[in-house]
């Protein structure tokens, strides 16, 4: 009789970097299978003893990535149910998106840079990530709160709008000039603007969040 396949439910982490320059976030895999792959940085949930999945998903970053949370709570962007994905049972995935200072033995993906082919069907997952969270980058509280807790200018959300529209293939929200963003942001419900930050050339306004 053939005993049936485990079922593992999994907290993955799509972590971008701040600042001008945001990359996606990469972790060598630790073990086999797969072991020194690149790959989402992620863990199984410990739900035995209590763990919730935003714990899970620091625990991912700071224990696969060596890399550290800022600004607001993660957040779960897409579940992945593939029974196919991992050779060593069902894994269902609950792909969280969160901020983060990433750590020193991590690859960083920018705009324009290729990702490398990953395991566990990670590749698909970051492009089906990378297009719901571009799609509701400005207008779902949670998203907000989890990219922009501390705070962004313009430019960062320019910056961060082309980097998700690359990885996700062009399935994205497109990219839009910076005065465009900047009106946007002045507009947007769960913005306001709130101080500035020096700049080469004059002070950028800042905005802030305001989910609540």
């Amino acid at each position: 009789m053939t005993e049936p396949l485990a079922t593992w439910l999994s907290v993955d982490v799509f972590a971008v970097s701040p600042g001008d320059e945001p990359g996606l976030i990469l972790a060598r895999r630790q073990r086999e299978p797969h072991q020194g792959d690149w790959a989402l940085p992620g863990v199984v949930l410990d739900a035995a003893n209590g763990e919730t999945v935003a714990a899970a998903a620091h625990r991912a970053l700071r224990d696969r990535a060596g890399s550290e949370p800022i600004d607001g709570p993660p957040t779960v962007a897409l579940v992945v149910s593939d029974p196919q994905r991992d050779e060593r049972g069902h894994t269902v995935s609950l792909v969280n998106v969160m901020r983060a200072q990433p750590g020193d033995d991590v690859l960083i993906v920018r705009d324009g840079d290729p990702v490398p082919p990953l395991p566990f069907g990670h590749n698909a997952m970051i492009r089906d990530t990378a297009a719901t969270v571009s799609q509701r980058l400005l207008s779902d509280p949670a998203t907000v709160a989890a990219m922009f807790g501390g705070g962004c200018t313009a430019g960062e959300v320019c910056e961060l709008t082309r980097l998700l529209f690359g990885l996700s293939g062009g399935a994205g929200a497109e990219p839009i000039p910076l005065a465009a963003m900047r009106r946007r942001l002045e507009r947007a419900a769960l913005f306001t603007a709130g101080g500035n930050r020096p700049a080469h050339t004059r002070p950028v306004t800042v905005f802030r969040v305001t989910t609540g």
